[in-house]
């Protein structure tokens, strides 16, 4: 059966201009597809750019940030629509959270602390659908039963809910409008592991529900694990590898890729001794020329200092960016 594309971001630049007149290439030529029902997770330590990424994608940034190259298309009633070309007004009446929205790192920070729980949803309903208010709460009261938060909490304020009922009200709040992409930028930060385990499994019950295609960024190899179906590493602001799951995991092609699994405990198979990743990641006002992986790289060849690899197909949907692959 064909997968339907409801997401497409093609050679996508998003750089922050500083003071000084330097750049910061935080999201530097990234090409990727979504597809509906499927997750996209996105793994990278912090500063690969995944968090820029997210919000590049749904195009929130800050005034001194600019999409300098590259199309990012949402499947829309009429097509797929460049959001790039949009202005902010049709971009946030037509586009953001009726067809793209975001389940945004710490919930606390993105709900507003001075209004309830239903106010906030019901304002997001308003704003993209013309419906009444009535039926917009009834709305918002179905959608946090299917996030597992009573409807009693809609004239709750946020400091009211624990840490997981809020991350569940923020997920309930990017469903509002019924999407058709959700992006979850580290949506389980801050919480211990059995509500993390919580909001996977309810990530997972609501994309079989709805059929949205989620996007799921983290540092976490072992969350991508459990929820994703293809994986794409990004390393200073570009992805390194991409693949379905389960080949990723079992045979990582870039060494990137192979430094991250090898950095984290496994339950099962032969004790090994866990290993780090020397160095740091690159500054991006400066990345260093050839492969920006190579200076902490331990099978660097001369070619990786001078040449950067383009992202290039190795097979069964594969992608790597590597000299020494292929």
């Amino acid at each position: 059966m064909s997968m339907v594309e409801v997401l497409k971001v093609t050679n996508l630049k998003m750089w922050y201009f500083l003071e000084d007149g330097s750049k910061v290439r935080a999201v530097d030529g990234v090409t990727f597809t979504v597809f509906r029902g499927k997750t996209l997770g996105i793994v990278g330590e912090s500063g690969s750019g995944k968090s820029s990424l997210a919000m590049t994608l749904i195009r929130i940034l800050p005034l001194n940030a600019k999409i300098v190259e590259g199309s990012i298309e949402i499947a829309t009633d009429k097509g797929f629509v460049d959001i790039v070309k949009l202005n902010e007004s049709e971009l946030r009446s037509k586009i953001r959270w009726k067809y793209i929205s975001v389940i945004p790192q710490g919930a606390m920070n993105a709900l507003n602390p001075f209004m309830k729980i239903g106010d906030q949803i019901v304002e997001a309903i308003l704003l993209h659908e013309n419906i009444s208010k009535k039926e917009a709460l009834e709305r918002a009261k179905n959608i946090l039963k299917y996030v597992g938060i009573d409807p009693s909490r809609l004239d709750s304020y946020p400091h009211e809910l624990s840490g997981g009922q809020r991350q569940r009200a923020v997920i309930a709040m990017a469903l509002a409008t019924y999407p058709r992409v959700i992006v979850a930028d580290e949506p389980t930060t801050a919480l211990d592991v059995i509500t993390q385990a919580q909001v996977i499994k309810l990530l997972k019950e609501l994309q079989k529900k709805f059929n949205f295609g989620l996007i799921f960024i983290t540092h976490d190899l072992s969350l991508i694990a459990q929820i994703a179906d293809y994986v794409a590493v990004m390393y200073a602001g570009k992805i390194v590898e991409y693949g379905p799951l389960e080949k990723l995991f079992k045979e990582p092609l870039h060494p990137y890729t192979r430094a991250l699994l090898e950095a984290i405990p496994r339950l099962y198979g032969e004790k090994r001794r866990l290993r780090g990743i020397p160095g740091t990641p690159p500054d991006l006002r400066s990345p260093p020329p050839g492969c920006r992986f190579h200076p902490r790289c331990p099978y660097a060849d001369d070619i990786c200092k001078k040449e950067e690899p383009q992202l290039k197909s190795v097979g069964d949907g594969r992608l790597v960016a590597c000299h020494l692959v292929g």
